[in-house]
């Protein structure tokens, strides 16, 4: 199924325009869009850590757009999520601020190819083991490959290490509960740099509210 399912890296980047259907709050000055395609064209295929550009106008510039890494597993064939934190800039903050359910964006992708090679070692039958690291919103395109490893049955084990500021600041707290229990093969290492004082217990109540069912699988630095 794997190798079926994946796609060149070099591919014909192409614009589609879709509409934000939901808006999930991750975290202050964070929100993940899921868009559907409206378009009379298919949704461009893409795999894991590829990146697509979003088209918006600003008070700056009409058609303005920033490119952001795919959130949602290729294989959710039904809906398109990019999540968008404001890290300086003017795109972000003020389409974190203007983009509503309803609108409709252009779209256009896939771009890069950032996780190519352990994709090739993965169906190559190289590597059972892949760790990660990531910080803020670096999380991104980690999420997108940790929901297509589910979608794809794969049988490889995963840790991924995840650097924050404070618990305030790790993105995606509503759905590290279900990637853990949707693959059993996931392990996530935490460090919050401005919380080394603070009891375990404490800051993981409030990122994992069932950490004790996954505490074999969850640690924090």
């Amino acid at each position: 199924m794997y190798g079926e399912t994946l796609m060149p890296d070099r591919q014909t980047p192409y614009q589609l325009k879709m509409k934000v259907i939901e808006i999930f709050d991750e975290i202050e000055g964070a929100k993940t869009f899921r868009f559907v395609n409206i378009d009379d064209k298919p949704l461009f295929k893409y795999n894991p850590g590829q990146a697509a550009k979003l088209y918006y106008d600003t008070p700056l510039k009409k058609n303005d757009f920033r490119l952001y890494s795919i959130a949602s597993s290729p294989l959710r064939y039904e809906y398109f999520e990019l999540t968008i934190k404001s890290e300086g800039g003017r795109f972000a903050p003020y389409f974190l601020s203007q983009a509503n359910v309803g609108d409709i964006c252009i779209v256009e992708g896939p771009f890069g190819r950032f996780l190519s090679k352990p994709l090739e070692m993965i169906e190559k039958g190289l590597v059972n083991i892949l760790v990660f690291l990531a910080s803020s919103s670096g999380i991104v395109p980690f999420r997108c490959f940790i929901e297509y490893a589910i979608d794809a049955n794969l049988d490889i084990e995963i840790y991924l290490f995840y650097v924050n500021r404070t618990r305030d600041d790790v993105i995606y707290r509503r759905l590290i509960p279900v990637l853990l229990s949707s693959y059993r093969k996931l392990n996530l290492i935490f460090n919050l740099t401005r919380e080394h004082q603070v009891m375990e217990n404490e800051i993981a109540a409030q990122i994992l509210s069932n950490y004790e069912n996954y505490r074999d699988r969850v640690s924090f630095l």
